[in-house]
């Protein structure tokens, strides 16, 4: 079965599996890609004009340069920078249904083909899966595997994203974005004994979940056995320690997980601080 073939739990998959995941799906991912591109430099360009035009309002001024010393007016600028946020959200709108469609054919296509894997294999193949095992591989793994290959592309769209703003901004103001980029790659590494604890977590979630559904199959099974025998607490009992366990390790991944987000942010701010405070030496060294 081709099933057979995936990577150890734990292990971060290998570069071959990932670009057989998106097989044939490339030109939409490639869409994407370049709809969130283009909507990002729209939204920078926005944000710049948008702050200059606070700036010089609150100076008393009409108008202020920008992008190469081109003047823009307030009235001109803000009707600018209202184009530029409708044509951000169709391309969002247009990126946010290639995605969709990306993904429903990729859930429909992974379970297909589990299932007819199965089917036609020999017995001595199909034997050697438990039947919680076989739940978990055609109903929530094709979900598992969606789900990352949906976190692939939100990453990819993420780094045109930040790819955009990064250019309006040296266009905007050089050093500044060379100092808040240099920063923000130092903390970032923070990141990675998170990552790193949330594959761990997710290969244990994995198989407390496998334990759980082949003793639900069991017990499903047995069921007529466990009344005549009247051993209803004992099956009760092995279910809720393997419940528990489940819930443990859950709890544990969606904590590191949800980790994720402060930490990012937290990094973030501090790169920001930490950017004030070199341009500001570097301001007082030039003035020496």
């Amino acid at each position: 079965m081709a099933v057979a073939k995936s990577s150890t739990p734990g292990e971060p998959a290998p570069r071959g599996d990932i670009a057989r995941l998106l097989s044939g799906r490339g030109h939409q991912v490639a869409l994407v890609a370049a709809c969130t591109l283009a909507a990002a430099l729209l939204e920078a360009l926005f944000l710049a004009l948008v702050t200059q035009s606070i700036l010089a309002v609150a100076a008393g001024d009409n108008s202020f340069t920008l992008l190469a010393n081109r003047s823009f007016t307030i009235a001109a600028a803000t009707a600018t920078s209202m184009v530029f946020i409708a044509a951000r959200f169709l391309l969002l709108f247009a990126a946010t249904r290639v995605q969709s469609n990306l993904f429903e054919s990729l859930l429909t296509d992974l379970r297909g083909r589990l299932g007819s894997d199965y089917l036609h294999a020999k017995w001595s193949t199909q034997s050697r899966f438990q039947r919680g095992l076989l739940q978990q591989l055609v109903v929530q793994m094709p979900s598992s595997v969606v789900s990352l290959a949906y976190q692939l592309v939100a990453a990819l769209a993420g780094g045109v994203a930040l790819l955009a703003l990064l250019v309006v901004a040296f266009v905007v103001e050089p050093l500044t974005a060379l100092v808040v980029f240099a920063v923000v790659i130092v903390l970032a590494s923070g990141l990675l004994p998170i990552r790193r604890a949330v594959r761990g977590r997710a290969a244990a979630t994995l198989e407390d979940q496998t334990r759980l559904a082949t003793k639900v199959s069991e017990l499903a099974d047995l069921s007529l056995e466990i009344s005549a025998m009247n051993v209803p607490d004992a099956a009760n009992q092995d279910i809720a320690t393997l419940i528990h366990s489940e819930a443990q390790s859950q709890k544990r991944m969606g904590f590191f997980r949800d980790l994720v987000n402060p930490v990012y942010t937290t990094l973030a701010f501090t790169a920001i601080a930490a950017a004030v405070l070199i341009l500001r030496e570097l301001g007082s060294n030039d003035l020496r």
